[in-house]
């Protein structure tokens, strides 16, 4: 089942940008990794056809906010 988010406050708590989150994570035992810079280069070559083949379900405006938070 897909969350529904109905607008950027929820994309951001969905995709994890609170900047305390890592290390409240860590806190509870969670193994965090972080991405280096040519790990996060290599993701966002790598997932760019999907973020286009949702554009049409979702809006281009919207996967446009999702994707600037997740890079």
């Amino acid at each position: 089942m897909m969350a529904k988010l109905e607008n950027s406050a929820d994309a951001k708590s969905l995709l994890g940008t609170d900047p305390e989150a890592p290390a409240s994570l860590r806190k509870s035992g969670v193994n965090v990794h972080e991405q280096t810079d040519a790990e996060r280069e290599a993701w966002q070559k790598a997932s760019a056809s999907v973020w286009t083949s949702v554009e049409g379900q979702f809006g281009k405006d919207f996967v446009g906010k999702l994707r600037s938070y997740a890079q």
